[in-house]
């Protein structure tokens, strides 16, 4: 899964205190926000990556992304066999408005 979000990097992670109190999102959906931002932009972490990290199942790891993606946190689209990419939004925010400003900004106009 490749990372994409609207923010700087810096040597700290900044979390939207929105996120943080979502009473839709588990403890790990939460966690698992968290060291979304904290990654890079264009980071690429796999289901493994956050099985060994957050010692869940694979399966746990789906149940969270679908978490996130359910309360708009999250946007993942296919890009090949095994691939997705992430748009990680916030509560200002939309996961689905990052991946449309993303393709707004690296999309050409002829």
């Amino acid at each position: 899964m490749l990372i994409m979000s609207l923010r700087v990097q810096h040597k700290f992670t900044k979390i939207d205190n929105n996120v943080i109190h979502d009473k839709r999102l588990s403890g790990n959906a939460v966690k698992m926000y968290c060291m979304m931002q904290s990654f890079p932009v264009g980071k690429h972490a796999s289901n493994t990556y956050f099985m060994k990290a957050m010692s869940i199942s694979e399966r746990t790891v789906s149940r969270i992304r679908l978490e996130l993606v359910s309360a708009g946190y999250l946007e993942v689209e296919k890009i090949s066999k095994r691939e997705y990419r992430a748009f990680l939004g916030s509560s200002q925010v939309s996961g689905l408005e990052v991946k449309r400003r993303f393709y707004e900004l690296h999309t050409t106009k002829d």
